[in-house]
């Protein structure tokens, strides 16, 4: 199936309307998003207390689970943030950390709320607040 990929504008935001099967809208939506999801993966100011975290003993054990059972209960939607992460050539797991940031249980100062569990519901309220800005001295 191909991907049909339509862009407009919604209240001054960049609005990209995507249909075609899921792995390859979703690698077409990285493609055009590719400067957007590179400078947010660059940024330091939203990642390098994940990475330091992440490349902890402790943070590694903690996110190698995590990566296993979201693989168990959401593998096509993995595999649609794998593709995602292809088309705009950013490594998968630098994309997963800044998607599951909010659910690591690590402080990295965004504010950002992704996932409310009930039972067997899931309410997803993600809010990017964006780091907080910098304090001038």
């Amino acid at each position: 199936m191909a991907v049909y990929m339509r862009e407009q504008e919604l209240a001054g935001l960049r609005w990209l309307v995507v249909s075609g099967a899921g792995r390859e809208v979703f690698h077409a939506l990285g493609a055009a998003a590719r400067d957007s999801v590179r400078k947010l993966v660059d940024s330091p100011d939203e990642d390098d207390g994940l990475q330091r975290w992440l490349w902890s003993a402790a943070g590694k054990e903690h996110f190698g689970r995590l990566v296993g059972a979201t693989s168990r209960s959401c593998g096509p939607q993995l595999a649609e943030l794998a593709a995602l992460a292809d088309g705009s050539g950013v490594d998968f797991e630098e994309l997963l950390v800044m998607n599951l940031r909010g659910d690591l249980g690590v402080e990295d100062g965004t504010g950002c709320s992704d996932l409310g569990w009930r039972s067997e519901t899931a309410f997803v309220a993600h809010n990017e607040d964006g780091s907080p800005p910098a304090t001038v001295t």
